[in-house]
């Protein structure tokens, strides 16, 4: 099942809302500006796999360490470098190609 136009329920896996520099977007933004989870007929449920992925450590080709904070069906996986706030969007393909589980979780 293709997930492409699925959102997420949680704001901090939302890339508009992490791209937004702490302005939420329409989704996830209550009428009082506080942050709500989308219980919308497209609300994304996770696979096993993306659990698996979100939450662990990954080297990437840059020799940098990232830990994966979440995955937008939309867009792929959130990658934040462990020694900055830089935060990074990558391909659900970049997973075991260019950025490899640490096992250190």
């Amino acid at each position: 099942m293709m997930h492409r136009n699925r959102i997420p329920k949680h704001h901090t896996w939302c890339s508009y809302c992490i791209e937004g520099n702490g302005v939420l977007c329409e989704h996830h933004r209550a009428p009082d500006d506080s942050p709500c989870e989308f219980t919308g007929p497209y609300a994304y449920e996770p696979s096993a796999w993306v659990l698996s992925v979100v939450g662990k450590h990954y080297r990437a080709w840059d020799d940098k360490t990232y830990l994966c904070i979440g995955y937008d069906p939309r867009h792929g996986f959130w990658m934040q470098d462990i020694n900055s706030p830089k935060k990074t969007n990558i391909s659900e393909r970049a997973i075991d190609r260019t950025f490899h589980r640490t096992y250190d979780d």
